[in-house]
């Protein structure tokens, strides 16, 4: 990456994630996931800046670009899977069953 602005950002998107997923309510999870898109998308920002002033190749740029689209599409399907979780369950998260005898 071209700074250390970029590193945080890309960090960012999965500290809020783990953070998140052990929240105790769906709402809270969602907001975590939502603060990932914004540093996810922040990410993407530094990605191109660095590619026009030739601090990253544009092969290497691509590249980022390419996995970062990808892995914001498929954090918008994981929102629009918890939105309408919460719509129908309400917002405290089911707990999944142990597996131990």
């Amino acid at each position: 990456m071209a700074s250390w602005a970029d590193a945080r950002s890309s960090e960012s998107v999965c500290a809020n994630m783990t953070e998140g997923f052990y929240s105790q309510y769906s709402t809270e999870y969602l907001q975590a996931l939502y603060r990932c898109r914004r540093e996810g998308r922040e990410t993407m920002t530094h990605v191109r800046y660095a590619m026009a002033i030739k601090q990253l190749s544009d092969e290497k740029g691509q590249a980022l670009a390419e996995g970062y689209d990808n892995a914001l599409v498929q954090l918008a399907n994981l929102i629009a899977s918890i939105q309408r979780k919460i719509r129908q369950r309400g917002k405290i998260k089911v707990e999944p069953q142990s597996n131990s005898s």
